[in-house]
């Protein structure tokens, strides 16, 4: 489930806990166990969302998708 659009999720309207249970569910991934265990939903996040790109390529890839759907948007209006 490696590259999932979180920030796109979050835009959309979804909470932290719905996308954590999704992703858990795309894993087969005991979300309830980590919750149990301290994590939090965000950790899970995190953990089942790992792309192998750095804070700084994670930013610029949401960055470049968020200008992109605007840019789409914009040529809908034309």
């Amino acid at each position: 489930m490696a590259g999932f659009d979180v920030l796109g999720a979050k835009k959309a309207g979804y909470t932290d806990e719905e996308i954590a249970g999704y992703l858990a569910g795309e894993a087969g991934f005991d979300i309830q166990g980590a919750l149990q265990a301290g994590y939090s939903n965000k950790d899970v996040i995190q953990y089942l969302n790992k792309t192998g790109a750095s804070a700084v390529e994670t930013f610029l890839n949401s960055a470049k998708q968020e200008v992109g759907s605007e840019v789409k948007g914009a040529y809908q209006l034309l």
